[in-house]
């Protein structure tokens, strides 16, 4: 019989650590919001829709800079008729939360994707009790607040073609949402500025297994390696 190595083990506790559950919002039906809706104090004939580019679904606004809207804001709620929780497996963590999305510098259908601007964009997870704070849209670390003081938010903004940016939100330091079923979210993807509009082309939810779970499969996954090389 082999031993088992510690490169084998690492390697077994790897392979499960990296088994992810992903939930993932698109778009691309025709009236699906997937429980996403507008505030209708700043934004009017907001849903599900063809892009700008005519080729992608897309969750936006219609008329923000008809309506004079200052603070453009998009949010997912388990209340919505429709809508459930986006929740996690037994034993799982949230991972990272990730957005691809654009500004607009006019309303569909005639908008382009504009030059991203982060002033005045901001995130609420779970009722308003963890908030990513004014220009939250960005690249660097932001502390939690309220309910989840103690969590860190590892944020990446990476540019894409069109106006299109992905923005990452890493949760592995974030132990209390992390944990969390998700029941609300509020996304502003274009702060303050009323001479912008927007579209969200998906919202996706990644989760993993709790590190002790984790270990423990390695550790299982290790010792059936074990019986077979005896």
């Amino acid at each position: 019989m082999k031993p088992v190595t510690s490169a084998l083990l690492a390697s077994a506790i790897l392979t499960a650590a990296t088994n992810a559950a992903v939930v993932v919002h698109h778009f691309n039906t025709t009236g699906v919001n997937h429980g996403w809706n507008a505030n209708s104090a700043h934004v009017a004939g907001a849903g599900q829709r063809t892009g700008v580019d005519g080729t992608t679904g897309v969750f936006g606004a219609d008329d923000i800079l008809v309506n004079g809207a200052s603070d453009p804001q998009l949010s997912y709620s388990s209340a919505t008729p429709g809508a459930t929780l986006i929740t996690l497996g037994a034993g799982e963590t949230w991972s990272t939360f990730t957005f691809r999305f654009r500004q607009l510098n006019a309303n569909p259908p005639g908008g382009t994707g504009a030059a991203f601007s982060g002033a005045g964009t901001i995130i609420f997870f779970n009722g308003s009790t963890a908030n990513l704070g004014v220009g939250a849209i960005g690249s660097g670390n932001v502390t939690g607040t309220g309910g989840f003081t103690g969590d860190t938010y590892g944020r990446t903004l990476t540019a894409q073609a069109d106006g299109w940016q992905l923005f990452t939100i890493d949760l592995t330091n974030a132990p209390t949402l992390n944990s969390q079923n998700i029941n609300s979210f509020r996304f502003d993807p274009v702060g303050n500025d009323n001479t912008k509009n927007f579209e969200v082309d998906y919202a996706t939810f990644t989760s993993v297994p709790e590190p002790s779970s984790a270990a423990l499969l390695g550790l299982a996954g290790a010792g059936l390696l074990l019986r077979r090389r005896k």
